[in-house]
């Protein structure tokens, strides 16, 4: 299934055969959810239900009924489905979601390397993180959100 978000002028396709109206998804809790996206077996990339509906979110797939303020410690993590290529020795990552592409340079594709291990870069390499960041190649992710109930968007949100 393919959706589109024509405000941010985003594609999204979902590993999902259903002829379900995404309507139904309205008002469900976040735990409903998830549960909905496993039963429909709809995924992202083989992603998880949690972090399907995460990224339906983030993307503005699907907007919450009402919103509680983020959690101040967050995590930085690579956004599902990038995907990195090399063409004449220079480095290429693209965001399938975003349609964004950036070439990588000197340290960036090391920085960029790290933060798809789950390894935290220097603080040397700040910027390079930052950009990766606007660009929508990494996004900010609170402390303990891969828990059973995920508390990075919020606790009982319906959407």
């Amino acid at each position: 299934m393919a959706l589109y978000h024509p405000a941010e002028d985003r594609f999204l396709q979902l590993n999902w055969n259903g002829d379900t109206d995404l309507r139904q998804l309205d008002g469900l809790s976040w735990r409903d959810l998830e549960s909905w996206l496993a039963d429909q077996e709809c995924r992202y990339l083989g992603s998880g239900p949690d972090a399907t509906a995460a990224l339906l979110l983030r993307h503005g797939f699907l907007v919450p009924s009402r919103r509680q303020a983020r959690p101040p410690a967050a995590r930085l993590r690579a956004e599902i489905g990038t995907g990195t290529q090399s063409h004449e020795a220079v480095q290429y990552v693209s965001n399938p979601v975003t349609g964004v592409t950036i070439r990588l340079r000197g340290t960036a594709v090391d920085t960029w390397q790290n933060w798809q291990d789950g390894v935290t870069p220097s603080s040397t390499d700040d910027a390079v993180t930052e950009q990766l960041v606007r660009y929508g190649f990494l996004y900010r992710e609170p402390v303990g959100a891969w828990q059973t109930q995920p508390g990075y968007l919020t606790q009982g949100q319906a959407v």
